[in-house]
């Protein structure tokens, strides 16, 4: 029975082992995912789209036109650090609206089961908002664990997509609002910083080093630049594909009807 018993309490530290490292790269796939849906969705829409609430609920007209963001969005401003106010300042935060994106509910979830927080620069969600060469900026900070920016330049990036975890720390409710979590954390700087979110090593040492999201953003150092490419010669009323060529200096190939 003893060596049962260790036999058996091996297998479960190898399961408990496995079945978590299967959550991380099932979390890590599908922000890879997110990631095209919405460099997708600003090729066919010139915009990002706004967050849906934690019901899911989402308005394209309200996304668009609407002064205040859909119930359950949180909104603040940069500069006045108050929730809401001038929409090109603002960060809108909430979940990935799910049937914009073409995804169905497990998608828009990490490995644990927990809806994704997305953040975005509200002015980069109004009609033709990112339409531009180069593509306008966003206002979004995203630093490290020393609080230095990650980003090609500070306080640019246009979305974030956060995954909480195993623990699901500042994850969102189905009924508003989101799980507790402990702000005196690294971690539980992206539940309450609103416009700065942090990127740092994974860590279970107990106190301010704790540390278990996986974030994703738009920038340089972070694959970002592809949304850059596919935007700019979306503008152009063309597509990317820099290998051709007859591809400008954007790696643009104009579309028939600019051809002709």
């Amino acid at each position: 029975m003893l060596i049962t018993g260790v036999l058996m309490s091996g297998f479960l530290q190898f399961y408990t082992v496995s079945q978590q490292q299967k959550r991380y790269t099932v979390t890590k796939q599908r922000l890879v995912d997110i990631r095209t849906a919405l460099t997708n969705y600003v090729i066919e829409h010139g915009h990002l789209p706004c967050p849906a609430g934690p019901t899911g609920d989402y308005s394209e007209d309200q996304c668009a036109h609407g002064k205040n963001p859909m119930q359950g969005v949180e909104s603040f401003d940069v500069d006045t650090k108050d929730m809401g106010g001038n929409a090109q300042n603002e960060v809108w935060i909430g979940i990935l609206p799910m049937r914009e994106l073409r995804f169905d509910r497990e998608q828009v979830q990490d490995g644990w089961g927990d809806d994704f927080t997305y953040a975005v620069s509200r002015r980069l969600t109004l009609p033709n908002g990112m339409i531009g060469n180069p593509l306008p900026f966003g206002v979004i900070s995203v630093v490290d664990e020393k609080g230095e920016s990650v980003l090609d330049k500070p306080h640019t990036s246009r979305y974030v997509v956060v995954s909480h975890g195993p623990t699901g720390a500042g994850a969102w409710l189905p009924s508003g609002g989101r799980k507790p979590c402990n702000t005196d954390t690294l971690d539980g700087r992206n539940c309450i910083d609103k416009n700065i979110f942090v990127v740092a090593p994974v860590s279970t040492q107990k106190g301010k080093r704790f540390y278990d999201d996986i974030v994703i953003h738009d920038d340089i150092n972070a694959g970002g630049p592809l949304v850059d490419k596919l935007a700019v010669c979306s503008a152009k009323q063309g597509f990317y594909a820099p290998s051709n060529r007859y591809a400008d200096r954007d790696g643009c190939i104009l579309s028939r009807s600019r051809l002709h």
